[in-house]
């Protein structure tokens, strides 16, 4: 006996044919369930899509946009107020930076608030108006720190200087409309000792 044939005819082999008995019933129940069979085959059939289908896309897809159209909304107003806060941010530090070097080294100062500036070498004080902080002399008004991007720069309370301890106080604020955006307050002592 040849060795294919005895492959054939291994009881391994015997165990995993389909005996025919089997296959015929499976025949027969084909016959017998034809409508389900085309039932099923238009069910896998792919060349094209039923209504209801149809109308689920159109629902997610709808879903979907609204869901987007959110998102983006929440997305810029973010961006808009993180943008906002940065450049009051800015503008502030700008501000502060600005009138503490103006009072820190001037030439003399007054309780009342007016000063000898160092750059103007003039009597001066300073005021915030809708442009921003100026600086009010004899020599003319002069803007320190004008309005960007619509914030405006202002004393929410002016410089006032304290002999004593030869240091000036204030309070800068940062506005959006009427919104304050930023503020701060500072001391900042002068760099000529007291009573010039």
């Amino acid at each position: 006996m040849s060795r294919i044939s005895r492959i054939f005819r291994s009881p391994a082999l015997h165990r995993l044919a389909v005996p025919q008995r089997d296959v015929r019933e499976w025949h027969d129940t084909r016959a017998t369930t034809s409508c389900r069979s085309r039932l099923a085959a238009r069910l896998r059939d792919t060349r094209g899509f039923m209504l209801a289908e149809q109308l689920v896309s159109v629902i997610f897809i709808g879903f979907l946009c609204v869901v987007v159209a959110a998102g983006l909304g929440a997305a810029l107003s973010a961006y808009g107020s993180i943008t906002t806060s940065s450049n009051a941010s800015m503008v502030l530090s700008q501000a502060v930076q600005e009138v503490s070097d103006e009072l820190s080294f001037s030439l003399s100062a007054s309780p009342d608030g007016s000063f000898v500036s160092e750059t103007t070498r003039a009597p001066a004080t300073m005021d915030s108006d809708g442009s921003g902080i100026v600086m009010k002399s004899t020599t003319g008004t002069t803007v320190l720190i004008p309005s960007k991007n619509g914030l405006t720069p202002g004393f929410s309370s002016v410089p006032s200087y304290d002999a004593s301890s030869n240091t000036w106080t204030f309070a800068i604020t940062v506005k959006n409309g009427d919104a304050i955006v930023a503020e701060q307050a500072m001391t900042v002592g002068r760099v000529n000792p007291a009573g010039t």
